[in-house]
């Protein structure tokens, strides 16, 4: 897999290109969780590394900036997790405010 393409993050100062391998590795594969033949993926340790969890809103904002985003929907737990900042990096309508 390849990286994700380099952006500048909110501060300016860093880069927010996704390294798969750093990825991975703040993501925990739980086996035979909730059952057998079932492989739970547990994002904490990747929501215990600030950084890297920008780096993942950053990337995952990105192909939705130039457009006017006014809704962004979060699934389920982790959804509900990344949604709000993904929001707050792409939306153009907040509370029916533009920004």
């Amino acid at each position: 897999m390849s990286d994700v393409p380099n952006d500048v993050g909110r501060s300016g100062e860093r880069s927010t290109a996704v390294d798969v391998d750093l990825l991975r590795s703040r993501i925990r594969s739980i086996d035979d969780w909730p059952r057998p033949g079932v492989s739970f993926k547990d994002i904490t340790p990747l929501l215990g590394d600030a950084d890297a969890f920008d780096r993942v809103l950053e990337a995952m904002a990105k192909p939705w900036r130039a457009m006017r985003v006014s809704h962004v929907v979060g699934i389920e737990s982790r959804g509900f997790i990344v949604g709000a900042p993904v929001a707050a990096l792409v939306a153009s309508v907040v509370g029916g405010e533009a920004w």
